[in-house]
């Protein structure tokens, strides 16, 4: 691996690790009724509040799919954590973008591939919301 390589894939592990910390830190505010807004360390300063109404079957099936999509990252050699994937997902699908899970844990491995990754790379974890004008392709369609 070159230089470059290396330094950006420590840097991922590094936010990868602050949020994993910023996470916990916000489940066990939230659990013993004491939620803030949660900053990490290399983000700006913009206090949000993210919402995650989902139901118990969800919850699983969101599970599902980041396990799903865990895999097939292991397939090429590359390191997801399961409990950051199924957040990013709970994240995109309680605040505004609702998926249809079902569809997206059965879907072929490109359309799932698309969608999983899109979800990682384009959200924005301050806000909740995904930017670069991204189209999911297991998104629900409001009218």
């Amino acid at each position: 691996m070159n230089l470059a390589i290396r330094i950006e894939y420590a840097r991922l592990l590094w936010i990868s690790k602050q949020r994993r910390i910023a996470w916990t830190v916000a489940a066990v505010a939230t659990s013993h009724g004491v939620w803030k807004a949660m900053k990490l360390p290399h983000e700006e300063t913009k206090e949000t509040t993210l919402r995650y109404e989902c139901s118990a079957n969800d919850m699983a099936l969101i599970f599902k799919i980041a396990e799903r999509g865990v895999e097939m990252a292991a397939e090429h050699k590359v390191t997801i954590d399961k409990m950051l994937a199924a957040q990013d997902i709970a994240t995109v699908h309680c605040n505004g973008r609702p998926l249809k899970l079902w569809q997206f844990l059965a879907g072929d491995a490109s359309d799932f591939a698309h969608d999983f990754t899109a979800i990682g790379r384009f959200l924005d974890r301050r806000a909740g919301v995904l930017t670069g004008g991204i189209v999911l392709r297991f998104e629900e369609v409001r009218q």
